[in-house]
């Protein structure tokens, strides 16, 4: 229907015809008006998800703090599980099986058994998926059965210590690379609660990789154009025996050998550690630490207090180093005979004189055998450290 006051401004044809249909409603108007009527008065139809429905038409009142019941309160469920708890605790502890005067705890009878099913479980869990292995082995460092098989069988140190061999020469080790741990003297903001802990080595090492990837990498790098320490970042290299006896949990390096030689009575007055900060350049080391200095000082006061001249054993890039040193010693101490004099032998294990192809795939594509042969663990370390940041931080 228009308002009067709508047929202001229409042509006279169109006005009157507006007006007569304000008059008299055609029959479709009033058909439309009646299905819209009886539409209202129809009851509403029922809703696809009744108990959507019920959530969006019916919230229950909520109950005021002060008049819930006792039992609906969380701390009375607390106190009343305390309770129970010690009152359990203390009926175990006074019905024990009493055998023969001795009193076998029911309680902790269940934990032995609880904890042998759970570990038969975890063997079968491990043994049918091959990737729960391999995560088993991330988190273990330690090969299967080494442990068991080495404690079964009798040290050659305790062979030797038996048929009358005891300590002569002090022993100089040199470890190779990677195999030293470097703790962090000055770090960012990010790195500043791991003060004097293991940046590489020990698990601190791992949850650094693992969480905090970037920060961790930051640290581990050199700055690339000096080869030294980035501004405001200094890892030292650990020292001692530990620096270099075990890397990760119980995968060890240098433990046995410490072991064998304490067989036949070597200690610390006649072994020394020459821990180093692999990342550095032979050069880089005695211009930064000073290392060649100070292990030519140390060599010599092991052959000055023992009389005898001492025996060096080096691993892996080690034995480089060593090679290095006899050539650096001698030239800048302007004494040509000094390998001869405090030097009786040097045994070098597994050192690559002749260099090592696998370092140029990991300098140019951040990949190598090691790291492509390590199935779910690759993925892992890919996923935390991409093959662009190794190669990055390798070189």
């Amino acid at each position: 229907l228009i308002p009067a006051s709508g047929l202001r401004g229409m042509p006279p044809r169109q006005r009157r015809r507006s007006a007569t249909a304000t008059r008299h409603p055609s029959e479709e108007a009033v058909r439309r008006d009646a299905s819209a009527e009886a539409m209202a008065k129809a009851p509403a139809p029922l809703h696809p998800f009744p108990e959507r429905e019920r959530r969006e038409t019916y919230t229950p009142p909520a109950t005021p703090k002060g008049e819930r019941q006792l039992f609906e309160k969380r701390r009375f469920a607390l106190v009343l599980g305390l309770t129970l708890g010690v009152l359990t605790m203390f009926l175990l502890d006074y019905t024990g099986i009493h055998t023969n005067g001795v009193v076998h705890d029911v309680l902790d009878l269940y934990v032995k058994q609880s904890h042998e099913i759970i570990e038969q479980s975890k063997q079968m869990l491990l043994e049918s998926s091959l990737e729960l292995f391999q995560l088993q082995r991330l988190l273990d460092f330690t090969p299967a059965n080494t442990s068991e098989i080495y404690d079964n069988v009798e040290r050659p140190g305790l062979k030797l210590f038996a048929a009358g061999v005891r300590k002569k020469h002090p022993v100089v080790m040199v470890p190779g690379i990677v195999t030293t741990g470097l703790e962090l003297w000055q770090g960012e903001e990010c790195a500043k609660k791991y003060f004097r802990q293991r940046m590489w080595g020990t698990m601190t090492m791992v949850h650094n990789m693992l969480l905090n990837t970037r920060c961790w990498l930051r640290h581990m790098a050199l700055n690339a154009t000096t080869g030294l320490d980035p501004e405001g970042i200094k890892l030292r290299s650990a020292q001692g025996f530990e620096a270099a006896d075990f890397v990760l949990g119980g995968y060890w390096v240098w433990s046995k050998l410490i072991e064998n030689l304490a067989d036949v009575g070597y200690d610390p007055a006649s072994m020394h550690m020459a821990a180093y900060d692999w990342r550095l350049s032979f050069a880089k080391l005695q211009e930064r630490d000073r290392f060649f200095s100070r292990l030519s000082k140390t060599i010599e006061g092991l052959v000055k207090v023992s009389g005898e001249k001492a025996v060096v054993v080096s691993h892996s890039m080690g034995g480089n180093l060593l090679l290095y040193f006899m050539q650096w010693v001698e030239e800048n101490r302007q004494d040509p005979h000094w390998v001869d004099t405090h030097i009786h032998s040097f045994v070098s294990i597994a050192a690559p004189f002749l260099g090592t192809p696998k370092a140029i795939s990991a300098l140019l594509s951040g990949e190598a055998k090691d790291t492509a042969e390590m199935g779910l663990l690759g993925s892992l370390l890919d996923h935390h450290i991409t093959p662009f940041n190794r190669r990055r931080l390798f070189r």
